[in-house]
């Protein structure tokens, strides 16, 4: 290969890597917070990551838990700690996995918030309490050091007491879990008598 095909393969490289992160970034974001609220920032420089208001709004209960989520799952990402996905996971899939198998996925194993600049939650739209989705732009500097935003709409869920965004797991199977649970109950009731 002749080193002007190691650039174009070289960037290539770097335009996959990068799409892919923009793919996992929208993947692991937990967010909800109240309808027409100002766009909150999440800023990431360096190890550190933090909240930023657009305004002075006094921020709904649920917005402040979201930027709370966010910024604590890309902090432990940029740590190298991935549990927090796995923390942001539906019940079923914590059942059936222990964290170390759970960290053994591929999709897991390449996780990072390695070159993320900033996730930008501009929209929140409640579904009653049970769910949400989420608009955020995500900024991310390219291969020439020009910062990038990409705009993702994300699905959060409202499960045992707090918003979680999941990354593998599936509101269906969730449901389903649920049913198979209900179910066990019932019958251990009717053993019961």
């Amino acid at each position: 290969m002749s080193f002007a095909n190691y650039g174009v393969s070289t960037m290539r490289v770097s335009k996959t890597l990068l799409f892919g992160l923009f793919c996992f970034v929208g993947l692991i974001l937990a967010a909800c917070g109240s309808r027409e609220e100002p766009d909150t920032e999440v800023t990431v420089e360096g190890a550190d990551t933090t909240a930023i208001a657009a305004d002075t709004v006094e921020r709904s209960d649920d917005w402040n838990e979201v930027a709370a989520v966010v910024d604590e799952v890309i902090t432990r990402l940029r740590y190298g700690d991935k549990s927090g996905l796995y923390e942001n996971e539906f019940e079923y899939l914590q059942d059936a996995e222990s964290l170390d198998e759970y960290l053994r996925h591929g999709e897991i194993t390449w996780a990072n918030a390695d070159g993320l600049d900033s996730v930008e939650i501009t929209d929140i739209t409640f579904f009653d309490r049970d769910s949400a989705w989420i608009d955020a732009v995500f900024h991310v500097h390219n291969a020439d050091g020009i910062s990038e935003g990409t705009e993702q709409r994300l699905m959060a869920y409202y499960h045992r007491g707090c918003w979680i965004k999941p990354y593998m797991s599936t509101i269906d199977r969730q449901l389903a879990y649920d049913e198979q649970v209900r179910q066990a109950d019932r019958d251990a009731e009717d053993d019961s008598w």
